[in-house]
């Protein structure tokens, strides 16, 4: 029974080993397309950059006088 389990385990772990070895240049391959895609999308946003404005929040000018108008009626 022993014998068996040790020639199962080195069948599993030669065929997991051969797999890795087989398809890594594949994921590399594909690991460095993602990095390249980022790298472009990076690229592209960068170049937008200059063209965008800045957008400035103005002031809320009814809950300013709602506020002021509170405030009046307080005061005796």
């Amino acid at each position: 029974m022993s014998g068996r389990m040790v020639g199962w385990a080195l069948a599993i772990g030669l065929g997991v080993l051969n797999g890795y070895m087989i398809f890594k240049p594949a994921f590399e391959a594909r690991e460095l397309e993602k990095v390249k895609d980022l790298h472009d999308r990076e690229r592209a946003a960068a170049q937008l950059e200059p063209s965008m404005t800045e957008i400035t929040v103005q002031p809320n000018y009814k809950r300013n006088l709602l506020e002021e108008n509170a405030q009046k009626s307080e005061t005796p």
